[in-house]
């Protein structure tokens, strides 16, 4: 068998949709006459597609349902018949209704064709593990089914947003121009687009910001888009947090114990420390070995994904992350 890499020639992106029937964990599984197999709906990533956004996508195409994203199941890394080498990353997902706004962030998507995707069924767990094909499907349902059983299979995304790359402080107006104001350079803008997707698969709805433009134009137009609420805070500036870290740490603790609906901050590089130092409070010592561990702490338009769960009586905690970064992950 050929080595596989670590980088690969070929990137993809699927997910195990569930839902729960009468206490029964089900997923859905869909049947590739091609390939004459049982699987768990999947697709390559196209040219200029994240990850997120090429998932969400081959789930309509193959699976025929919109869903949001929850937390990540990891990779299968396995060796095409060419010989070359295969990446398909993996998350947890629901379905949510075709209505729902944060659609209008996604391009339109169609139905695979009849000879690429000819079943689609709503299995139970134990059910799926008889029929799906692959060994490596049947150890991504068994990680799903523990966490089922753990009760941290519902979480809520809250994600950490490093403003897009902004025009430099010494060319904005000669150096003259008041940082509250600096716009965002033309990468950044570009950049944004990717955002809006990325956010869009992890159906965000709630949107808090610094009010200073490089920041609120990194996600206006999503919260614009998808008709998401959003709140601006000075005490997320670069200024305000200096003035009041202890009101900076209270604001971002807020967001843990209390987001019901997926959740993005969007602040700056200097807030970013004090940000993790505050989240960590959430977060298993595993946990926390996921955490970036030094400054600048996230790239421009770099995000970092938090799935918390929450139980009734229990404190909100951190169970997984993922570093969702602007050169593909």
């Amino acid at each position: 068998m050929a080595k596989i890499s670590k980088n690969a020639d070929i990137y993809a992106a699927g997910a195990l949709i569930w839902r729960v029937n009468d206490g029964t964990l089900e997923v859905l599984i869909v049947h590739r006459p091609h390939w004459s197999d049982w699987s768990f709906p999947k697709g390559k990533v196209k040219p200029g597609e994240t990850l997120r956004a090429c998932c969400v996508r081959e789930l309509f195409e193959e699976g025929g349902v919109n869903v949001v994203l929850g937390r990540p199941l990891g990779w299968q890394r396995y060796v095409v018949g060419d010989g070359r080498s295969k990446a398909v990353r993996y998350w947890s997902a629901r379905v949510i209704n075709d209505s729902d706004t944060v659609l209008s962030a996604r391009p339109k998507a169609h139905l695979a064709r009849a000879s690429e995707v000819d079943q689609r069924r709503w299995v139970s767990a134990r059910r799926a593990r008889r029929m799906l094909t692959s060994s490596d499907d049947k150890k991504m349902l068994g990680k799903l089914k523990k966490y089922f059983d753990r009760g941290e299979l519902v979480t809520t995304p809250v994600i950490v947003l490093r403003h897009a790359k902004a025009i430099k402080r010494e060319s904005w107006k000669n150096g003259a121009g008041p940082e509250y104001t600096r716009p965002l350079a033309p990468s950044g803008k570009k950049r944004v687009t990717q955002i809006n997707g990325d956010l869009s698969a992890y159906g965000v709805k709630e949107v808090l910001s610094s009010p200073w433009k490089r920041c609120k134009d990194t996600v206006k137009d999503y919260a614009r888009i998808t008709a998401s609420s959003l709140r601006t805070q000075m005490v997320l500036t670069e200024r305000g947090y200096v003035v009041e870290p202890q009101h900076f740490s209270r604001e971002i603790r807020n967001v843990v114990e209390t987001a019901r609906d997926p959740y993005v901050i969007c602040l700056h590089r200097p807030t970013l420390a004090l940000t993790f130092q505050t989240f960590s409070e959430f977060a298993s010592h595993s946990v926390l070995e996921t955490f970036p561990y030094a400054d600048p702490w996230l790239k421009p338009g770099d995000m970092f994904v938090m799935h918390i769960a929450s139980r009734r009586g229990k404190k909100s905690k951190i169970v997984a992350t993922e570093h969702v970064t602007s050169e593909f992950e």
